[in-house]
Order: C-alpha cells, then structure tokens, then sequence
C-alpha cells in the first residue's frame, strides 16, 4: 500500500473537504494528421485554482489550434488539426501534486494497396 504526504494546507482543506483528486484521468492515443484530438479529464470537485495544460515541459495557452475548457468538474484539452510535431506527453494540472498525464501520437494511415 502506498502513503500519502499531507501538507499543512492540504490538512485545511481536508477539513473543508476540498481535497482535489482525478476521477477520470487523461487517457493517451493515436490522432490522424489532420484531425482533431481531444484529452479530457475529471476532477473530484470543481477548482478555483486556474488548472494549467502542458505538452512536454511547455505549458500551453489557448489561441490557434489550442482549445481549453473548463465545464465544472471537466477539464478538455482540444488540438485542432493535429500535426505530427503535437506527438508528445500531455499534462492537466491542478498543482504539482495533483495532474493527469498522457500521450498522443500521430496514426498513420495504413497502406492497403498490393505491391504486385
């Protein structure tokens, strides 16, 4: 069984009965190019901290292909047009303890032409 570290500010908010936790983490795949991906994730109540997204170490904001929504509880990342360069670990997070993590990699078409 794993152990739990909690802060003095986490105790307060266990109090409050705020602890916040992934209900439905990230859940990775394979995205065509040219398509839209989507990574969506719950948390166990709704936040008043800004949750951040991040490809790789990069953290992302929204404008061009990047969509963020927040819709109570619902966290979603959507990437319009995925291209191969958007191949990378994703992250949702709430603070450096608690986040989602998952990767999207570029699908790519099968070849179902014969050689012959």
């Amino acid at each position: 069984m794993g152990c739990v570290d909690i802060l003095s500010s986490d105790l307060e908010c266990l109090k409050a009965g705020r602890i916040i936790v992934f209900t439905h983490p990230l859940v990775g795949g394979s995205v065509s190019e040219g398509e839209v991906a989507r990574l969506e994730c719950k948390l166990s109540s709704e936040t008043e901290k800004k949750v951040a997204w991040f490809k790789g170490k990069e953290q992302i904001q929204a404008g061009g292909r990047y969509e963020i929504l927040s819709d109570g509880k619902k966290q979603i990342l959507i990437i319009h047009a995925f291209k191969p360069e958007d191949q990378d670990t994703y992250t949702c997070m709430v603070s450096p303890e608690v986040k989602s993590v998952a990767s999207l990699r570029n699908s790519f078409p099968h070849c179902t032409d014969s050689l012959n």
